[in-house]
């Protein structure tokens, strides 16, 4: 075997870099900062787009029982259908806040909770009853008269299932608000319990105030209800029906006002083929809000464990020790992005880096300087974003380059990133083009003072189009817009050398950190189950003493493991009885150790009070339990392989019955 530290190659020492225990935490903090902020503005981005739908539900709830219609032969139980195609837990968060006022005492169900009518009507009405503490979701209830004072079930003549108790508690502790039940994932609900349900709270509503929410993610409610209801239900529901807002635009808003926005600065810049993932599994694979967040969450850890100089993004840390801030300006040194002029650049920053302030000075005017680059492009984007606005509607092959963040990303990466815009907006209207560069003044007189600022001239160029608009001279509105854009486009891989700390690049979004291979993890699981499982500190050493006893760690895996360690040197038919046997070896091994361990123990302790060890003579009856309880751990590690599926049972061997071999179902497989 080669050794390593033989071998004749470019002198490095490991003193010579950042140490991990010194720059791991720098990036892990630089992580954290920049997915705060992230999560917060995507939060805030959902929370401005789903809040016409969550006012319009709340207002719903509000005059859901004033708006009953007279001369019906029975009354209608109000039903509210809450399509959530996303299936993002962000909606029901803000819906469930919103519902969390004096106004509604809300209680929400799952499909588990609801086996059969009994237990769903008895889980229901204890939600409401059974809160001793005097206090609901919202803060309406005030102890005036408390849920102990309140007949309990021992000392009760109804029973827990009958809404009578609902309305016998609704009456006696004098309550005013309205009783909303959330029922959450609704297509798994059973729909014969689910009637009976329903029908039992209809005949009462006129004392019991309840309104029930159903929580669906099919797109189309109304539908789904007719389809899952009979008429004879339908006919006692008074249904409204609300969408929640999902799909691209969802998906536009948040990717472009998170990553692309002026007006936000976020030290993180995503690429073209890592937006192009993103996109895709979002409207391909999975359109969970959840999951869309979580991918993202992915990208920024991956994009700040895997950059070497990602504790860069905010600010320059500061170093007291000479030692430490030497492999700092190292470190800096060695990956530096010098594209125009290497040379020249190295020797700039080779002689910055004699002087320590100006070292760290550069870093920081380097930062800016992508910061102020990156916001041009970032205003380009927005830009854009208006005009392909005022370009919608229109069957352009063209406008498909640009639609979505990640095309736009892709015709900048690739030096296109306007080309043929005048042209389209040439078609348009004298009309269309007063409304287009009225967007984009309203943008600016809108945005932030800073960005305004920042931008005098071109709020001068935009305010001069509009006088010419209005003058009805718009012949050159389209050059200059693209001119304009076009202007402020600016790659985000040529802003100096440190590019890299904020922008992905071309770098892929890291798939097998979240679609891994469930055949190669359950393996490495099983050959390897440390590395999944976190062990503790006092077994790790134990485990790292008899792996480095005898160098192999077959002793020191749980049972499934050890198993599966034999099943890996076996042949495609494995003997039963030789697999025991070898299994019981291994657990003997073990047990002997602890044996061995323990008289070492005990032979210490004698030795420092003078007297000497007894004799230990294991009992039969400990023998017995012993065997028993080896051949139970087999029998259980068996058939966790066995549901995992790397066995099959034969008849070999057995006269036509399960034999004494098994087959294995996977081969190739290597330790």
């Amino acid at each position: 075997m080669l050794d390593l530290d033989t071998v004749v190659a470019v002198p490095f020492q490991p003193q010579d870099d950042l140490d991990d225990n010194e720059i791991a935490p720098l990036r892990l903090d630089a992580y954290t900062e920049a997915w705060s902020r992230c999560l917060e503005r995507i939060k805030a981005i959902v929370t401005e787009v789903y809040s016409p739908v969550l006012k319009t539900v709340l207002d719903c709830l509000d005059t859901v029982h004033s708006n009953r219609l007279s001369g019906l032969p029975f009354p209608e139980l109000p039903v509210i259908t809450v399509s959530d195609f996303s299936g993002g837990s962000l909606f029901l968060e803000l819906l469930g806040t919103g519902a969390d006022s004096d106004d509604y005492l809300a209680t929400h169900v799952h499909p588990a909770d609801c086996p059969n009518v009994p237990t769903a009507m008895k889980y229901i009405i204890s939600r409401f009853v059974d809160r001793d503490d005097g206090t609901y979701i919202g803060s309406h209830y005030s102890r005036r008269e408390s849920c102990t004072d309140l007949p309990k079930r021992k000392g009760a003549v109804l029973a827990p299932f009958d809404v009578e108790l609902l309305r016998a508690w609704y009456k006696r502790t004098q309550q005013t608000t309205q009783l909303v039940v959330f029922l959450h994932d609704f297509e798994q609900f059973e729909r014969r319990t689910l009637q009976d349900v329903l029908y039992i709270f209809s005949l009462h509503i006129e004392t019991v105030p309840v309104a029930f929410v159903f929580l669906l993610s099919s797109p189309s409610p109304s539908t789904y209800l007719q389809a899952f209801f009979p008429r004879s239900t339908l006919t006692i529901l008074r249904p409204y029906h609300f969408v929640v807002p999902a799909g691209r635009p969802l998906l536009d808003a948040i990717l472009f006002q998170t990553f692309f926005d002026p007006t936000f600065n976020l030290t993180f810049i995503p690429g073209p083929r890592l937006l192009d993932y993103i996109e895709e599994h979002y409207e391909t694979h999975n359109a969970s809000l959840d999951s869309l967040i979580s991918a993202l969450q992915i990208a920024h850890l991956h994009h700040f464990t895997t950059t070497r100089l990602s504790f860069l993004a905010e600010t320059t840390p500061s170093f007291t020790n000479n030692a430490a801030r030497l492999r700092f300006t190292k470190v800096v040194l060695g990956n530096l992005n010098l594209e125009k002029n290497p040379k020249k650049q190295k020797d700039r920053w080779l002689a910055l880096a004699a002087s320590p302030a100006a070292f760290t000075q550069a870093i920081d005017d380097a930062r800016d300087e992508v910061l102020s680059q990156s916001r041009d492009t970032k205003l380009a984007f927005a830009l854009l974003r208006i005009v392909l606005d005022a370009l919608q509607g229109r069957r352009e092959k063209l406008i498909g380059r640009w639609r979505g963040v990640a095309r736009i990303s892709r015709a900048l990466a690739e030096g296109h990133s306007v080309n043929g815009l005048s042209e389209l907006l040439k078609k348009l209207s004298h009309d269309d083009l007063v409304a287009l560069v009225a967007a984009l003044h309203d943008y600016f007189q809108s945005a932030p003072y800073e960005l305004r600022q920042a931008y005098v001239q071109l709020r001068s160029h935009i305010v001069a189009l509009r006088s010419a608009a209005a003058e009805g001279t718009t012949g050159d509105i389209a050059e200059v817009v693209e001119g304009m854009i076009r202007k402020l486009f600016k790659p985000f891989n040529t802003t100096g050398p440190f590019w890299g700390v904020w922008y992905t690049g071309e770098n892929p979004f890291p798939q097998e950190a979240v679609d891994p291979s469930v055949r190669s993890s359950l393996v490495s699981g099983l050959s390897n189950p440390q590395a999944f499982v976190e062990v503790p500190e006092e077994k790790s050493d134990t485990l790292q003493d008899e792996e480095d006893d005898d160098g192999d760690d077959t002793q020191a895996l749980p049972d499934t493991s050890i198993l599966f360690r034999g099943y890996l040197k076996a042949g495609k038919m494995i003997n039963v009885y030789d697999w025991f046997d070898a299994f019981r070896v291994v657990l003997e091994a073990q047990r002997q150790r602890k044996i061995d361990a323990a008289k070492r123990g005990a032979s210490d302790s004698v030795k420092r009070k003078g007297k000497k060890p007894a004799n230990g003579v294991e009992d039969e009856d400990d023998e017995e339990k012993w065997r028993m309880s080896v051949q139970a751990r087999f029998i259980r590690a068996v058939h966790e392989l066995d549901m995992l599926g790397f066995i099959r049972h034969t008849s070999r061997g057995g006269g036509g019955r399960k034999g004494e071999y098994v087959m294995r179902t996977t081969l190739g497989l290597v330790e």
